[in-house]
């Protein structure tokens, strides 16, 4: 099993307001009102521009997709607007996993992944997630 915190590959995020306008309607939310997108975004981006897919997550922690992760817990940190129709830098580690045994899936991965995303010099939000990777007797 490799090292962790393990550094994952960056990625990029196009956000156009086209997006933002369809994000916005589908859950109906108010209407943007100036350049910043609505705060979802920050998650989006990460899961969309990060190098990294969930299935490669997966395996890089021991695991597959096809034994179902689970998203534990979010937690979002705004630090600065995140505009319409720019494009943003998402970089991505493994912070910590750990195994250990699960009342619900036997044995199980626990993976706290955090991605920043940027634009330019500036960080825009940070997000950390808990996965529970369920871990098959194939992929022990």
């Amino acid at each position: 099993m490799s090292q962790f915190p393990m550094t994952l590959a960056s990625g990029t995020f196009r956000l156009d307001a086209v997006l933002d306008d369809r994000t916005r309607l589908s859950c109906r939310s108010d209407t943007r009102s100036g350049s910043e997108a609505h705060p979802i975004f920050a998650f989006v981006a990460a899961l969309r521009g990060a190098g990294t897919s969930i299935e490669t997550l997966c395996e890089l922690c021991g695991c597959s997709i096809a034994d179902g992760p689970v998203l534990a817990s979010c937690d979002i940190e705004y630090l600065a607007p995140m505009p319409v129709d720019e494009t943003y830098r998402v970089d991505a580690r493994i912070a910590e996993r750990i195994e250990k045994p699960s009342r619900r899936f036997g044995q199980a991965v626990h993976a706290f992944v955090e991605f920043s995303i940027g634009r330019g010099e500036d960080e825009c939000a940070r997000v950390r997630l808990h996965i529970i990777m369920p871990r098959s007797a194939d992929h022990g």
